[in-house]
């Protein structure tokens, strides 16, 4: 009983001070009061209050679609005689719960078009119950941060998906202690930074670490590490639904939704607890049924194992052009028919 009691305050204890740093990384104070750190806001108001003119192709999703260069399929499709504007607007750890909040923003700038990137990530409902299950009666300290992990993200602003790999961890926490000037700015500043950016990707923020190439025994690593989550069925799952209502507002303002599914190495697929395929296929078969729109898909379709920078995300590399020229062809296919 003693054990069980020094585990429970041990884990007390440790959320704590995980919750602190996690706060402190979203947080910040201004002229005495709290303020949330929301760049993503403020680069969102500046994007659409812009005057728009000529038509327009956004691109939405997580970072798993960060990788599309825009400027690449402009010109694609440009060359094929379509005459688009289009824009990126990739969010880091973005899932259709929370872009459902901004679609509003969205839809006054009047794109003709909104291309979606999905995948199991923005499919995720919740931590398995089953997660971490032992025959010992004892608390398990994982389990436990994983719950109140994942109820402080869905019931509040707090984002914790930059925490499913290690490397984007450590990168993440550099980034933010240099910014806030916690230690002296190094002179080597590109270890953070790329030494360039996509164009018309207005929210998204490239990393150093987005094009440094992820070996298979480091990609292994990281995907046994993900927490085991689960897929909800249609009616239930809230990312789904909120989804569901971000295509019937597009679509009621005279918006064609283009939708794709985002690549996963083949490692996700092989040694993946999360990987479920029939449950992200009722998914998809309740996307097509209800937004009478095609699902193109691109989930599985990579396999070189040189072109990631994790499981599901594809290097950032503008000599990579694959991913692009894909996304530009599924564009050119729905508006030829």
């Amino acid at each position: 009983m003693r054990v069980i009691i020094l585990i429970i305050i041990a884990c007390v204890i440790s959320v704590g001070i995980f919750s602190t740093a996690i706060f402190v990384y979203q947080y910040t104070i201004q002229d005495g009061k709290l303020v949330q750190i929301d760049k993503t806001s403020v680069l969102e108001e500046k994007f659409y209050s812009q005057n728009f003119t000529g038509k327009k192709i956004f691109i939405l999703g997580s970072s798993l679609v960060s990788a599309a260069n825009a400027e690449y399929i402009e010109n694609y499709l440009s060359k094929n005689e379509l005459d688009y504007e289009i824009y990126n607007l990739a969010m880091a750890s973005d899932k259709p719960i929370k872009r459902l909040k901004t679609i509003d923003n969205l839809i006054k700038v009047k794109p003709d078009i909104v291309v979606y990137g999905i995948g199991f990530n923005d499919v995720y409902d919740q931590i398995s119950n089953e997660y971490l299950k032992s025959e010992i009666s004892l608390p398990d300290p994982r389990y436990f941060f994983s719950q109140f992990m994942w109820y402080l993200e869905m019931n509040t602003e707090l984002n914790f998906n930059v925490l499913s790999s290690t490397r984007t961890v450590s990168f993440g926490i550099i980034d933010n202690i240099l910014e806030k000037g916690i230690i002296n700015p190094r002179q080597d500043k590109e270890v953070i930074e790329t030494d360039f950016t996509y164009s018309n990707t207005p929210f998204f923020i490239y990393h150093k670490s987005d094009t440094i190439p992820m070996n298979e025994k480091e990609m292994e690593m990281e995907i046994k590490e993900l927490p085991l989550n689960v897929i909800n069925p249609p009616e239930k799952n809230k990312n789904v639904i909120a989804l569901k209502k971000t295509i019937d507002r597009l679509q009621e303002n005279d918006i064609q939704v283009i939708i794709f599914t985002t690549p996963y190495n083949k490692l996700f697929y092989e040694i993946s607890p999360n990987y479920d395929q029939k449950a992200f296929n009722v998914i998809v078969e309740d996307l097509i049924k209800s937004s009478n729109t095609k699902i193109n898909f691109l989930h599985n379709k990579y396999n070189n194992t040189q072109i990631w920078q994790s499981h599901d995300h594809l290097l950032v590399n503008k000599n990579l052009t694959f991913y692009s020229e894909d996304i530009s062809k599924i564009i050119i296919s729905e508006l030829n028919k």
